[in-house]
């Protein structure tokens, strides 16, 4: 008999670095660095694997009502099928879509507080398979300084059933992501 892996999996909690989450002076809350991360530092695997295991940091939580913490998950549009809009509303607000897998990535382990700068402090390039993703500092991030993205990065999905998933259960998520700018590559080194 054969073992198949299934299309969606649970990941283990994946900062490697200390994290916590506290109010940001952009509004709502975000990601800050409790240490100093020198550039090209890998801080957060979408599921940690192999050596990354031992580097795992529990997330520290500074605000009132944090949405429940789990681990990240993938969805296909067969899975998504199966749940409710008011759900797969929730989901696309917590996440993004992985072109090279054809998946939604769900961020349910802390990630999903980053904020946006046209400036970002962080980023990376999609891998092939969603379990490989990573967050790497793009320039040294000091203890105390908000952790920030490019959401330009991932916006306007090449992936067909995610914008017509969005389009009829999270329109204001759709005209969200429609409002940054075209993406960029963007150049990423792990410091080792």
């Amino acid at each position: 008999a054969t073992c198949e892996r299934p299309t969606s999996r649970l990941a283990i909690m994946p900062f490697l670095v200390p994290i916590e989450v506290k109010a940001s002076p952009l509004g709502g809350n975000g990601l800050f660095a409790k240490e100093d991360i020198p550039a090209g530092t890998k801080f957060w695997v979408m599921k940690a694997q192999g050596d990354d295991i031992a580097k795992v940091v529990p997330l520290e939580l500074n605000i009132e009502n944090p949405f429940k913490i789990t681990e990240n998950r993938t969805w296909s549009e067969e899975e998504m099928s199966t749940l409710t809009d008011e759900q797969i509303n929730d989901i696309f607000w917590r996440g993004y879509a992985h072109e090279p897998s054809q998946l939604w990535i769900e961020l349910s382990d802390g990630d999903g507080y980053h904020n946006h700068s046209d400036t970002p402090n962080c980023g990376s390039d999609f891998t092939k398979s969603p379990w490989d993703e990573v967050q790497c500092a793009i320039k040294d991030i000091k203890a105390g300084e908000e952790i920030l993205d490019d959401y330009g990065d991932f916006h306007n999905s090449k992936i067909p059933w995610v914008n017509r998933v969005m389009e009829r259960t999270a329109s204001g998520r759709l005209h969200f992501e429609r409002d940054y700018a075209t993406p960029k590559k963007i150049a990423t080194t792990e410091a080792t």
